[in-house]
């Protein structure tokens, strides 16, 4: 209440809504944290808001509703800074979060190519690695999955 356009709080509230099960209020607020991120954005704000459109697709994703999730982790994708403070692990969190997403609808392919992008954000990035191994399954590479993707081009650690 004191100072709104600090949305680090209005963050923790919906992660605590969503811990709650408090799903239609988390997503009230998550959505005016994605007006505020988008705002921000553009402003060069110190501490500008991050992650919203990550976790409003998550919310989108939980309720089934894959296609509006995807457009959320996209435009958390778009607003990706690596010199942001989090900007690395949120855009490893969309991207990876984007990856389930695709393997939801019966993408594969394109999930795999979104791990591995979160890997590129987080080398070591375990829901990416999780998630590779998912989509290897998927486009029935089951060796590749068990084994990390090695000697398959999937550049698994292992």
């Amino acid at each position: 209440a004191l100072y709104p356009q600090f949305a680090y709080s209005h963050f923790e509230t919906v992660m605590l809504l969503v811990a709650r099960g408090e799903l239609e209020a988390a997503e009230r607020i998550a959505r005016a944290g994605v007006r505020e991120q988008d705002r921000q954005a553009r402003s060069g704000n110190r501490f500008p808001a991050i992650g919203f459109h990550w976790l409003l697709g998550a919310i989108e994703g939980a309720a089934g509703r894959y296609d509006e999730a995807l457009i959320q982790f996209s435009d958390e994708i778009a607003q990706a800074d690596s010199r942001r403070l989090y900007g690395p692990e949120y855009s490893a969190a969309a991207l990876t979060a984007k990856g389930h997403a695709e393997l939801a609808t019966n993408r594969p392919a394109e999930a795999l190519e979104s791990f591995k992008s979160a890997r590129t954000h987080m080398g070591a990035f375990a829901r990416a690695i999780l998630g590779e191994a998912s989509a290897l399954g998927a486009l029935g590479q089951e060796e590749a999955a068990v084994h990390g993707g090695r000697g398959q081009g999937g550049g698994g650690d292992g």
